[in-house]
Formats: structure tokens, C-alpha cells, sequence
């Protein structure tokens, strides 16, 4: 599974800036933004399903079926229906024909997602190698087509094909899969009953996912309808660095946290002291990524990117700050995981996307892209840290996040000393 990570994460920086600096950043502003377009309504043709499709095939094996292919129409229905809102969406917007075109193609691809079922399957049965071995295969090939297309200097539609095709790859995979490994069918099963009670846990996901669809793409949706696709393609040139840094806060939290959590039955306050070490540790990780890349921005965006993108330093420089918040904000989602208050999670991402929006609206035209990151800052430390202190249930992480925040590494250099004293 953190080779699939690694090599995603390898493969999304190194293709994915290749690619940027080949279209450059008008032709790359455009697919960067037919693909928030697309993204904003992804979480809706999702359904929310994931996690309880998992839960339901772990606790009713013996109704893996009914579960998977109810699960599967529900899905399939939703990508239709979003694909028909797009549809009445797109001729009232203020896109060209070529660009709403470029954004149907790649929303074809919401179809071919609801074979991820399968992956649900595999993840219920700790069978997740399989998937792994789909998602890399599929990986591998999308950046050699990719490399390809750069190198006959295609235009922007090969991309734009590309990006459905994999979809298309990844689901024949897993749809190949299932059949070898577990001879299950999904297409002639259908529960209304399994269907209502699928939907009625999966409604907050609902919810927590269009928001933070919103949270993460509206912003390079807003800065097309203010600036334009150009300054689409040097923010998103920006994120493509500053956003690789997230994976590793769920590398640390998934490594470190279950230790943690075994910590809880020892005591609240052996366990409330490894919680802080684990925000400490958080808020050092995050200092240490984000002063050399904010130092050296602009030659970072140079060097990789080309010259065209070198104004973007500006916003990288801004942007990787928000990287802390996040950072502490992933630690606080384990903390409320054991906790058993994951609504608060609901809550932050839906003030979020709210934030997000109005800051952009009001930034944007004042500082262009710069703008955004500005207010992809203030959004990150609201949501991760500041709306702790406002629920009661969350006030006690709300304090452990500014001890780290103010003192960071105090409590690890005093762990480490009382350590020593014991040898």
C-alpha cells in the first residue's frame, strides 16, 4: 500500500510537471480547470459509500452480493444523474464550446468510478494488495501514454482522453479482478431495503465530501471566472508542490497512531501526552518542509515548471504555510476518530468550504492568485485548529494544537530526556 503511495506520489509530481510545463500555463490552466469542474460533483456520484460498503461487507460476508451490487446501481445512478446536471449546467456558463467539451469527457469518467465497489471488497476481506496492484499497473501506463503524447508534441485533447481512459483502465482492472479472485457478481443484484440503509449512513459522508470537493477545487473554478484559465495553470502549477507534502502527515499518523491509540487503555494521561507528541511532531515536520520551500519558491517553479511559471513562486510561497494547519488538522481527525466525535469533522469541513468561498471572492480581486492561497491559509488554520476551541468536546485539542504550535518539540525533548534518565 505505501509503495502504491510512493509511486503515485513520484509519478503525480514528476508526470504531472512535465505535463504542466509542456501545455504551459493556458493550455494547462484549462485542464486543470475542466478537472475541478468535474471534481466539485465527483463526491456526489461517490454517494459517500465507501467506508459503509466496507463496514456492511465486514459485518454480513453472507450478503456480499445483495451489498455490492445494491451499492453499485446506487452508485451508477448517481453518476447519471450528476452527469445530467452537468449537462444543464455547462451551456449557462461562461466557458467556451471547446473547454465544456474537454470537461464532458473527463465527467464520462464518473461512470467508470462506481467499479471501485470492488475495491470495497478488497478492503473488507484485507485483500488490499490487489487493489494496489491495479491502481500502480494502471499508474504506469497513464504517465507512459502521457510521456508519449509529449514526446509526438500532441495537443491538449490526448490529455484530456487520457485522463477517461484511465478510468476506464482502472475499472476493467478491478472489474477483472473481482471475477478471477472471488467469482462475485454485482450486475443482477439490487436491495431497496439494503439501499435505504446504505443511504441513511452514508448521508453526513454525503455532505463532508461535497464540501470538501469544495474546499479543495473552488478555488481554481473562482480564479477562472476573475483572472482566467492562464492564472488557473500557475496556481494549480503551485499546488501540484505544495499539496504533495499532505501525504505525509497520513504516512506519520497511519504508522505512528495505532501505538497511540493502545496508549488510551494505559491511562488519559500517558495517552493525552503521546497526542501531543504526535501534534508536536506534526507541526516540525510541516516547519521543516515548508521555510526551504517558501525560501526558495520561485527557483523552485523555475527549475521544474519553466520560466512561464516562475511568477508563481509567489503563491507557492504562501501556499506550503498552509501546510501546517494541515498537518496538525489530519492529527486532530485521528484524535476525534478515538474519540468517537467525527461529527465535529462534518462541521469544520462544511465552515471551511464557506470560508474558502468568501475569501476567495473578496482576495482574489485584490491580490490575484496570491489571493487564494492567502485565503487557503486562513481557511486551513479555522477549520484545522481555530473552530477546536469553539465545541467544547474539541476545546481540550484545541489547547494540545497551540502547545504545539507555541512550543514545538517540548514535550518530545522532554519525553526523550526522561528517557535517557531511565538507562
Amino acid at each position: 500500500m505505501f509503495f502504491e503511495q510512493f509511486f503515485r506520489l513520484l509519478a503525480g509530481v514528476f508526470v504531472g510537471i512535465y505535463v504542466a510545463r509542456y501545455l504551459g500555463p493556458m493550455q494547462f490552466g484549462i485542464f486543470s480547470y475542466a478537472g475541478a469542474f468535474v471534481a466539485l460533483f465527483a463526491a456526489l456520484s461517490k454517494l459517500g459509500l465507501d467506508g459503509v460498503v466496507v463496514r456492511e461487507l465486514i459485518n454480513q460476508p453472507e450478503c456480499k452480493n445483495k451489498i455490492l451490487g445494491t451499492a453499485f446501481w446506487l452508485k451508477v445512478t448517481a453518476s447519471l444523474v450528476v452527469l445530467g446536471v452537468i449537462a444543464t449546467i455547462l451551456p449557462w456558463s461562461s466557458n467556451d464550446k471547446q473547454t465544456n467539451i474537454y470537461i464532458y469527457i473527463i465527467a464520462m469518467g464518473l461512470l467508470f468510478q462506481t467499479f471501485e465497489i470492488a475495491d470495497f471488497y478488497f478492503q473488507s476481506t484485507t485483500q488490499i494488495k490487489y487493489v494496489s496492484m491495479c491502481r500502480t499497473v494502471q499508474l504506469a501506463i497513464s504517465s507512459a501514454v502521457k510521456l508519449y503524447l509529449i514526446y509526438i508534441e500532441a495537443d491538449l485533447m490526448p490529455f484530456v482522453i487520457v485522463t477517461l481512459i484511465d478510468q476506464i483502465m482502472l475499472a476493467l482492472a478491478f472489474i477483472l479482478m473481482l471475477y478471477a479472485k472471488n467469482s462475485i457478481s454485482i450486475f443482477s443484484y439490487f436491495s431497496k431495503s439494503i439501499a435505504a440503509s446504505l443511504l441513511k449512513d452514508s448521508w453526513p459522508l454525503i455532505v463532508s465530501s461535497l464540501a470538501i470537493s469544495l474546499y479543495m477545487r473552488i478555488d481554481q473554478i473562482i480564479i477562472k471566472e476573475l483572472l482566467g484559465v492562464a492564472d488557473v495553470g500557475l496556481y494549480s502549477a503551485a499546488l501540484r508542490i505544495s499539496e504533495t507534502t499532505y501525504l505525509v502527515p497520513v504516512i506519520i499518523c497511519t504508522s505512528i497512531f495505532p501505538a497511540i491509540i493502545a496508549t488510551k487503555k494505559l491511562g488519559d494521561e500517558i495517552y493525552s501526552k503521546r497526542i501531543l507528541i504526535l501534534f508536536e511532531s506534526m507541526m516540525l515536520a510541516s516547519i521543516l518542509i515548508a521555510i526551504p520551500i517558501s525560501i526558495f519558491s520561485d527557483l523552485i517553479m523555475k527549475s521544474l515548471f519553466g520560466e512561464k511559471y516562475m511568477i508563481a513562486g509567489s503563491v507557492l510561497a504562501i501556499h506550503v504555510w498552509s501546510g501546517v494547519f494541515v498537518f496538525m488538522g489530519v492529527a486532530a481527525g485521528k484524535w476525534m476518530l478515538v474519540e468517537n466525535i467525527t461529527k465535529q469533522t462534518m462541521y469544520r469541513t462544511l465552515a471551511g468550504a464557506i470560508i474558502n468561498i468568501l475569501l476567495n471572492l473578496i482576495l482574489i480581486p485584490i491580490y490575484g492568485i496570491k489571493g487564494s492561497a492567502l485565503a487557503t491559509l486562513i481557511t486551513c488554520f479555522t477549520t484545522s485548529i481555530l473552530m477546536n476551541y469553539i465545541s467544547v468536546k474539541t476545546r481540550k485539542c484545541f489547547w494540545m494544537q497551540m502547545s504545539a504550535l507555541i512550543f514545538p518539540g517540548r514535550c518530545i525533548i522532554s519525553s526523550f530526556k526522561k528517557s535517557n534518565q531511565k538507562i
